[in-house]
């Protein structure tokens, strides 16, 4: 699949997760979105938040998230709204992958 090297990417690459998984793309959000390139890899870091959904949303986003499209969980805050019972919070999540300008020397 296509290289994430900005947050429309991740947008993106979000919107066809949720579209698989039938969740409301208004649920989902990403808060933060950083890249650092170094010696030729790309660290992208990014907070994701999410609301109104319930355990079976969350987990199968969450199992395309990480196997399908190889991000790394690297914080994760789960609240429980009492009234709905429906999930809110956010997740902070990792990706590395190689720059593709290969410079010459």
């Amino acid at each position: 699949g296509e290289e994430i090297t900005n947050k429309n990417i991740l947008s993106n690459k979000l919107n066809n997760i949720l579209n698989t998984t039938g969740i409301d793309n208004a649920n989902i959000n990403i808060s933060e979105f950083d890249m650092i390139e170094s010696s030729g890899v790309n660290q992208i870091t990014a907070d994701i938040q999410f609301k109104n959904l319930t355990d079976e949303n969350l987990f199968s986003f969450l199992r395309r998230f990480v196997f399908n499209e190889r991000f790394k969980i690297r914080s994760i805050e789960i609240e429980k709204d009492k009234s709905s019972s429906l999930l809110y919070g956010k997740f902070g999540v990792s990706y590395f992958s190689k720059t593709t300008l290969e410079e010459v020397e």
